[in-house]
């Protein structure tokens, strides 16, 4: 009886996973048919981007700013965030920040940019290149973390780095963008890695130039 019994329950047990992974395996197929994507591909994230206007990476803008600080910060990371997907094991977001020195009131501008990659080893990001002419400038490390849910398992390798927007590059973009620019050009950039996986990011020109509006009618708040 007890053997019985035994071999009932786990003819139930089965019958109930098989069951869960068909429903599972449904849902999926139902999402793929309705044109629903999973993992939305970089370019739609980038169509979804252009479609963001100036006022809202300007009015977007964050600020770190006290009177304990010798520079403000202002950025735009939230302006445009990247959804983190089911099954992704790469993930990116880059966007820009401006600082303000309070001494002598100089601007400055850096692209800021985040890339996880689930692996066992680092990408190592060395050099970015962008602009028009093309110009090539060494990348900052401004970040790295490693993130493991089980030993001898892959991690999640978080490299963070920034590079400088020089000022003739973001006049360029700021003077000679039309409005018809604003909807359909991104501002490119290549980030180099010693791993050989380079990374190719896209910024929407009315995020710098959102940014650059706030930069401009930003006071930043006088040291004590």
């Amino acid at each position: 009886m007890r053997l019985f019994r035994a071999r009932l329950s786990l003819v139930l047990l089965f019958e109930f996973f098989e069951k869960t992974l068909v429903s599972v395996l449904l849902l999926i197929a139902l999402l793929v048919l309705s044109g629903c994507s999973i993992n939305p591909t970089q370019a739609q994230l980038q169509r979804q981007a252009l479609g963001l206007s100036v006022e809202h990476f300007q009015n977007g803008v964050t600020v770190k700013d006290d009177a304990f600080e010798t520079s403000a910060i202002l950025s735009t990371q939230k302006g445009v965030v990247p959804p983190r997907q089911l099954l992704q094991k790469t993930w990116s977001d880059e966007f820009v920040r401006g600082f303000i020195n309070k001494k002598t009131g100089a601007k400055s501008y850096q692209v800021y940019v985040i890339l996880d990659r689930y692996g066992w080893g680092w990408v190592k990001p060395y050099r970015a290149n962008f602009g028009s002419p093309l110009r090539t400038v060494p990348t900052v490390r401004i970040d790295r973390e490693k993130i493991c849910t089980k030993k001898k398992q892959p991690c999640t390798r978080r490299e963070v780095v920034g590079f400088g927007l020089p000022p003739g590059e973001l006049r360029r973009v700021v003077e000679t963008a039309s409005a018809g620019d604003l909807k359909t050009k991104v501002w490119g950039f290549k980030i180099k890695t010693k791993d050989g996986s380079d990374y190719v990011g896209t910024l929407p020109l009315a995020e710098i130039i959102g940014l650059y509006r706030a930069m401009q009618a930003y006071k930043p708040v006088p040291t004590n």
